[in-house]
């Protein structure tokens, strides 16, 4: 049996040497390896250049990306193997770029409620470890960044829930223990010195286990890469905390970088995906307390239209939260946060939406106000006309028919550039509807782009491929209906001369 002569660490690198993946458990890489050392190992996709897995009932389905935003969907029952070898043992494994866990299809993976781990989520080094610092330890406060910034925790005690115990080599070796390492004794909780974890960060990184954002590597599986897609983003945010954060938000600001803060909403679609498609936002903002040393990391994620799930990490420094901060927004974008105004979409990962968070809810509420009560100077007849210009309820309404995401892209939120994208890429859709015999990846590609660039609310639907005039010219309301809001908000809130200013229909 593979499993008893080989360690996990062995069949993965039997994968890796014969360019297939190893992930999955043991039983998973067994399997795999079995029916490689037969019948060869499984190639790459031929149309995207992707890894491919192989089932005996669906044969050979390629799990990497055709585009920036499309899942390669190539499928065969047959495909040239190539023959297997086995490493040389006594020979280090060469070095290989780990490529992004591809999505295992099924659609969004949503936890059930209260369970609080990430969708998504990348391990990190120290994840799910919880250290405490006991006695003189050299540079604490950065042992303590470098421990949060990895996905640890510090504990200021002791206790059952600790894993691992930090301190000095005299006082672990001392005849004398502290009373704190006495009692990580009694618990069973390892003692070791500060080494311990700068070995185990190390360690991941040598292996590839968390790609460092410095890298600058492309998220992209293919040998060939898609061609990717620059976008500049120019809106800066101002720092409204999201409406569910569960503390109280006056207590809080969001840390300011420069002339913009650390807070950032993206989104992401992708048709092909399970059964209802990908249609996924991802919310994620860097909040310190107003007077207290205290630093809190709120994500937030689900299916576009419905609150999702959300989660908070504290640290105890800003540069640690900061890092962590850049280190999240590196995984689910594939960029380097200090990148973002020069952005590039990377297959499988998000992209940012411009806001614009600019107050206009007081204006969408309550528009002019009643056209029949109101002590405008206006002739009756043209205040209902002016009135019904401005009926923010209607334009509500309009964009509700539309499946317009109303509650989390609240109207008049997008910004005008953000809305230009979306014109920019229904018009790419009607130039290939207008050819001969239009592409369907093409028209499904675009469509990902479309539904990432205007977030839509679909429900439990299976977002439509736009590949009709009809649906294009239905689509492009989606661009033009709130630019038209904005204006008409504009409009409300100018001011009039003295003699008018008070009239709400001049």
């Amino acid at each position: 049996m593979l499993e008893r002569e080989y360690t996990t660490a062995q069949l993965k690198r039997m994968l890796r040497e014969n360019d297939m993946s190893d992930k999955g458990g043991t039983a998973d890489l067994v399997s795999r390896i079995a029916d490689a050392i037969i019948n060869g190992a499984v190639p790459r996709c031929p149309k995207c250049k992707g890894r491919m897995q192989y089932d005996r009932e669906t044969g050979f389905k390629c799990r990497g990306y055709a585009s920036s935003w499309s899942k390669c969907t190539y499928s065969s029952m047959t495909a040239e193997r190539i023959p297997w070898k086995m490493p040389n043992w006594e020979e280090e494994e060469p070095v290989y770029e780990e490529e992004e866990q591809q999505e295992s299809g099924g659609g969004d993976k949503s936890p059930q409620p209260g369970q609080q781990q990430e969708l998504d989520e990348i391990k990190m080094p120290l994840e799910g470890m919880i250290f405490a610092i006991v006695g003189n330890v050299d540079d604490r406060d950065s042992l303590v960044e470098k421990i949060e910034a990895n996905g640890g925790s510090v504990s200021a005690n002791v206790t059952k829930k600790v894993t691992h115990v930090i301190s000095s080599h005299e006082e672990i070796n001392a005849t004398s223990k502290l009373s704190k390492l006495k009692t990580a004794v009694n618990y069973g909780i390892p003692l070791h010195e500060v080494s311990f974890v700068t070995n185990l960060i190390a360690s991941a990184s040598k292996v590839g286990k968390k790609r460092s954002r410095s890298d600058g590597l492309s998220s992209s599986s293919s040998a060939e890469a898609p061609p990717a897609k620059r976008f500049k983003l120019k809106k800066k945010r101002t720092g409204k905390i999201d409406s569910f954060f569960e503390e109280d938000s006056s207590e809080y600001h969001v840390i300011p970088d420069g002339e913009d803060v650390y807070d950032a909403t993206m989104n992401f679609a992708d048709l092909t995906v399970g059964p209802r498609g990908r249609n996924t936002f991802y919310v994620m903002q860097l909040l310190a307390h107003n007077t207290r040393k205290k630093f809190v990391m709120f994500t937030r994620w689900g299916r576009v239209g419905e609150s999702g799930y959300f989660t908070t990490k504290e640290f105890t420094t800003q540069n640690s939260a900061i890092n962590a901060f850049k280190d999240k927004y590196f995984e689910k974008t594939g960029n380097n946060w200090e990148d973002r105004d020069d952005f590039v979409k990377k297959a499988g990962k998000f992209l940012p939406i411009e806001l614009d968070e600019e107050d206009e809810s007081s204006q969408l509420q309550t528009g002019l106000g009643d056209s029949e009560t109101s002590d405008s100077i206006l002739d009756r007849r043209v205040r209902k006309l002016v009135a019904l210009i401005f009926d923010m309820k209607m334009f509500e309404s309009t964009m509700k028919s539309m499946n317009f995401d109303v509650k989390k892209m609240p109207l008049g939120k997008l910004s005008k550039d953000q809305l230009n994208m979306g014109t920019s890429v229904l018009a790419q859709i009607e130039a290939e509807l207008q050819k001969f015999e239009p592409d369907p990846f093409v028209l499904s590609d675009r469509t990902n782009e479309f539904y990432t660039v205007i977030p839509h609310f679909f429900g439990t639907e299976i977002p439509p491929v736009i590949n009709t005039l009809e649906l294009v010219k239905k689509k492009s309301q989606h661009t033009e209906v709130p630019g038209d809001i904005q204006v008409a908000a504009e409009m409300i809130k100018q001011k009039t001369d003295d003699e008018l200013k008070n009239d709400p229909f001049y």
